[in-house]
């Protein structure tokens, strides 16, 4: 299959793309879908926003892409290359049942595309503030993850909100 072609954003609005992360278990491929968000919506979606470290963009990982067909846009697919760390972070967010609505920025923004980059940076305020929730990948699982939750724990049973 080609390589995943983005379909250019409006920037003149505050529209962005919105991963629908197909379900599936751990070690079957990764299948996503992109539509567009319009942030100005009162009626957005729910959907949650993704914080995490891009990691390494040695060997990077294929997932299969495909665009939420609309009456302007024919839809498109194809692979895109993401993270290893993206990669597992996906498998560990994936439901084997239903559709996660996520946001990140990896995939939703068109990376080689500078100027559509410098725009969705300007609204990466209204992106996170407006999802339902925001998750933070670190990655897998490892010896010391336990003392590293802990001490967040502990420290924040300092913080008064």
């Amino acid at each position: 299959m080609s390589r995943y072609k983005y379909t250019p954003l409006d920037p003149q609005t505050k529209t962005t793309r919105l991963l629908s992360l197909r379900p599936g278990s751990f070690d079957n491929e990764i299948h996503v879908s992109l539509g567009i968000m319009h942030l100005t919506d009162n009626d957005l979606p729910d959907y949650e926003a993704l914080s995490y470290t891009w990691g390494s963009r040695d060997d990077p990982v294929d997932i299969w892409v495909a665009d939420l067909p609309t009456d302007a846009d024919p839809m498109g697919e194809g692979q895109l290359p993401v993270t290893q760390n993206l990669a597992v972070a996906l498998r560990y967010l994936r439901s084997e049942e239903s559709t996660r609505d996520i946001w990140i920025d990896a995939i939703c923004v068109d990376q080689q595309n500078l100027g559509e980059r410098g725009h969705q940076v300007e609204l990466m305020g209204d992106i996170y503030q407006k999802a339902k929730r925001v998750l933070v990948w670190l990655g897998p699982e490892s010896e010391d993850s336990a003392l590293a939750i802990g001490t967040l724990i502990s420290i924040s049973s300092w913080v008064e909100v």
